[in-house]
């Protein structure tokens, strides 16, 4: 952690929530290292956006893209210590990995543990009624106090992808609280100097993007790019996209 970057402040009644990661409970049940626990909790996060976003495949499962080298920047750990972590994961059968083919980026299917015994609940997409209006008053009605907490999560997350908060110098980078969580996650050193940049040559240009977040990763890869080639990025957008 970055200690200058911080202070601490008693949470009050009118406080807002930190950004977090949720942290499935049953983990505890495990034998994991902390690291593979908080690694899973991260992935889960990037999972319920996943669900959110509609990166579903064939089979209807949910799928997230999670290379070992942000794991190492978002964790703060070493390749060797991150690729235990997912070794540990995948020999309780907390998630599947699966390469992308060629030219194609190797997806992560993440499993989430229910007790012998009791239904699925309706984290996993395939068990949802078509119809949402029906789905939502059937689950309310067969809820237990865990799974309550976690419908309430999900309907939070539903509703925080429409809230956008501004960002940059210009004030015309609009993320939502999940979305700027993840990306400095992704980008815990140069978020700030790529969200900068960015408002800079939107301004400059009187361009606006339709996904804010998706542009903060072409950023991120065409800066990654320069870094590579020592040359210069091209940060364009071939036409004017709206809000």
């Amino acid at each position: 952690m970055n200690e200058k970057s911080y202070r601490t402040v008693y949470i009050r009644r009118e406080s807002k929530r930190p950004i977090y990661a949720p942290f499935p409970v049953f983990l505890m049940d495990y034998d994991l290292s902390m690291t593979a626990r908080v690694l899973y909790a991260l992935m889960f996060n990037r999972a319920m956006l996943s669900q959110i976003n509609n990166w579903v495949d064939d089979l209807g499962r949910v799928f997230i893209v999670f290379t070992e080298a942000e794991m190492c920047a978002a964790l703060q750990k070493g390749l060797s210590t991150v690729k235990k972590a997912l070794a540990d994961l995948e020999h309780f059968d907390l998630l599947t990995r699966e390469r992308g083919g060629f030219g194609k980026a190797n997806r992560i299917y993440l499993r989430t543990a229910i007790p012998i015994g009791e239904k699925t609940t309706a984290i996993e997409p395939e068990t949802r009624p078509s119809d949402s209006r029906d789905s939502d008053a059937t689950a309310a009605e067969n809820l237990t106090p865990s799974n309550m907490i976690e419908s309430q999560y999900q309907s939070d997350r539903k509703d925080e992808i429409f809230e956008r908060t501004v960002f940059g110098r210009y004030g015309n980078i609009f993320l939502s609280e999940a979305e700027y969580a993840q990306l400095r996650l992704d980008y815990p050193g140069d978020l700030d100097r790529y969200i900068e940049e960015m408002s800079r040559y939107l301004s400059a240009h009187g361009r606006t993007y339709k996904n804010y977040e998706a542009a903060v990763r072409m950023w991120a890869a065409n800066d990654k790019k320069q870094s590579a080639d020592h040359g210069s990025a091209d940060y364009s957008y071939e036409g004017e996209d709206s809000l």
